[in-house]
């Protein structure tokens, strides 16, 4: 990519695309990961505990256990109830934030990410990106901790634009806050 050149892509983020990307960075997110593996340790736990506390009888005694301890292993299947109220959270907050709701602009160059609409316009240098991860779907790039652009791949007018974005990521960015696909398939 040259100096002077710039990859502009336009777009209207639908709510399919903000459910989507919101549940990919929270699927990369270490305590997820510990959620829905925990309580496949608390079983184990609580087998082994069981045979070793009631090695022989296999009785009644060690049935009751482990019905005494399914209200701690209860709390995997709270796992809907949570997911349908932050649905319900991340619904509101997509309906309130009239920025995701007008179509918008984002332009890349070797400086930095523009974005911008009618009333909105925001420019961030690449050595202040916070970190950016790519999807089979979705390019992210985060402005902070909890602020994101969610860039879907249907968005740029060709693969070889998202790919002049991706190199332009791999000379300016800091390779330990970049996440990409290795595979240059998903377009």
């Amino acid at each position: 990519m040259n100096e002077n050149e710039t990859i502009e892509i336009t777009s209207k983020l639908e709510y399919k695309d903000f459910i989507r990307a919101r549940r990919y960075i929270a699927s990369q997110s270490i305590l997820f990961k510990i959620y829905l593996f925990s309580p496949v340790i608390y079983f184990i736990f609580v087998l082994v505990n069981c045979l070793v506390t009631c090695p022989a009888s296999r009785s009644l005694t060690c049935f009751s256990f482990v019905i005494d301890n399914l209200l701690g292993l209860s709390t995997f299947f709270m796992l809907p109830i949570i997911v349908f109220l932050l649905n319900i959270g991340l619904k509101k907050y997509f309906d309130s934030n009239k920025r995701f709701q007008q179509e918008g602009s984002l332009s890349f160059d070797l400086e930095g990410v523009k974005s911008f609409s009618d009333n909105y316009f925001n420019f961030i240098k690449w050595t202040d990106i916070y970190k950016i991860m790519e999807s089979k779907e979705d390019l992210l790039i985060f402005i902070s901790t909890i602020e994101c652009h969610i860039i879907p791949k249907r968005f740029f007018k060709s693969a070889e634009d998202l790919e002049k974005v991706k190199e332009i990521i791999k000379q300016k960015v800091d390779p330990k806050k970049v996440k990409l696909l290795k595979n240059k398939k998903h377009f």
